[in-house]
């Protein structure tokens, strides 16, 4: 038998429409733009990077009418678009001593994790070590407008980490090591200082990705960037200022972005190096690719069915 749901209607992410995205068999809603995953029945947040749920609303069929009972300020795309989660647990937590859960890692994986431990109702110490120098932000902002401030895309403040989830966040933390026997972690300072060991009861690798470098000569050059830290961003937009000429190799999400976003600034120049024949044509097909290459690419040269074999200095 058909089950009758009602949800808010907007992603908790960046507020798509969430109308024009895909519910599947296994009740699942699916975000049309960057691909945030929702259970329809409960709301909860499936897959990121939306890190909030989503509103259900009791529904009911009266005479063939639809009826829907919600409290109307959850219903709009505003302040109230997110569902705010029950971390009840964070003011019980167990002060007695152990290790708890160390999560290596310290991007949206991570933080997905911390959230679900707390609304399930873990009480014992989160830790987590992450190489970065900032608490978890969100990736998909750097690509979209450059930002230089933590603040502007930090998931969580690290002073809200520590009150409100109860995690003590090591930042600038190589792990180096893993014993699984002993149940304990090894861990480094970037600074070089000795490695401390940090031990565990649970553990949860999340280190995220790399972005890979070209193999050709030259790819390391102090003014070839690749896009994954805040400080990446940082040095793309110091040297991307105007009457500056930028290259980008790659016609998907992230170059696109970062060209289209570079393009409205005034540079000089902004060009893209692709190998299919039109941005998006692997993932969306050619139809597709060249309408966003239309909205998108205004100001940018395309050079599209083409390799890069090396990079010169001038």
């Amino acid at each position: 038998m058909a089950k009758l749901i009602s949800t808010s209607a907007y992603c908790t992410h960046y507020g798509a429409p969430l109308a024009k995205g895909v519910l599947s068999a296994d009740g699942r809603i699916t975000c049309p733009w960057h691909g945030a995953c929702f259970n329809a029945c409960t709301g909860d947040i499936e897959d990121a990077p939306a890190l909030f749920g989503i509103h259900s609303f009791q529904t009911s069929i009266d005479n063939g009418r639809i009826c829907v009972t919600a409290d109307p300020k959850y219903t709009k795309k505003d302040d109230n678009l997110v569902r705010q989660p029950n971390f009840a647990a964070v003011l019980d937590l167990n002060r007695e001593e152990s290790s708890g859960v160390v999560i290596v890692g310290g991007g949206s994986g991570a933080m997905h994790a911390i959230e679900s431990l707390r609304e399930n109702g873990y009480k014992d110490p989160i830790t987590v070590l992450s190489k970065e120098d900032y608490p978890p932000i969100d990736r998909t902002k750097l690509s979209k407008a450059l930002p230089t401030q933590v603040q502007k895309v930090a998931l969580h403040s690290a002073e809200e980490l520590r009150d409100k989830f109860g995690v003590k966040l090591r930042t600038g933390v190589t792990v180096t090591s893993v014993n699984t026997a002993s149940k304990t972690v090894q861990a480094c300072l970037d600074s070089g200082s000795p490695d401390t060991t940090v031990p565990y009861t649970y553990l949860i690798l999340a280190p995220g990705s790399f972005p890979r470098r070209l193999p050709i000569p030259n790819a390391n050059l102090s003014n070839v960037f690749t896009l994954r830290f805040l400080e990446d961003a940082q040095k793309i937009d110091a040297a991307c200022q105007k009457d500056q000429r930028l290259v980008v190799i790659g016609t998907s999400f992230i170059s696109m972005e970062l060209a289209n976003t570079v393009a409205k600034r005034g540079s000089k120049s902004v060009d893209m190096v692709g190998m299919e024949s039109t941005p998006f044509e692997v993932i969306m097909g050619k139809e597709v690719g060249e309408g966003l290459r239309t909205v998108l690419g205004q100001n940018i040269n395309f050079h599209m069915d083409a390799s890069v074999d090396s990079i010169r200095a001038s």
